[in-house]
């Protein structure tokens, strides 16, 4: 989702007293269309200021997933069971935020 609309799900969800899977359902939409627009207006701005490819060397993907991905990925689940077990939103958050902080203190 828009990067606006990450935690005004929670807040619209909690407010209107309706599922976080709804609000995401129906921000589906708008969301990709708003990652479309914004490829496009950043790829007609760099052809538009003449902007090449960058010539440095750029890590592989994957060494660089693997170096992170684990608190990334623990978060992620913990989010998705508290998510599908009806927790309220802002224990869902609390939750995810506290594993990641353990595990990065680890």
């Amino acid at each position: 989702m828009p990067p606006v609309l990450g935690v005004a799900a929670f807040v619209v969800a909690q407010l209107m007293n309706v599922h976080y899977t709804h609000v995401a359902k129906m921000a589906l939409l708008p969301a990709i269309l708003f990652y479309i627009s914004f490829f496009i207006i950043t790829h007609l701005e760099a052809v538009k200021h003449n902007v090449g490819r960058i010539e440095r060397e750029i890590p592989p993907l994957l060494t660089v997933l693997k170096e992170g991905f684990y608190i990334f990925l623990i978060s992620i689940c913990v989010l998705i069971y508290f998510l599908v077990q009806f927790y309220p939103a802002g224990l869902l958050a609390l939750y995810a935020s506290r594993i990641a902080i353990a595990i990065c203190l680890l």
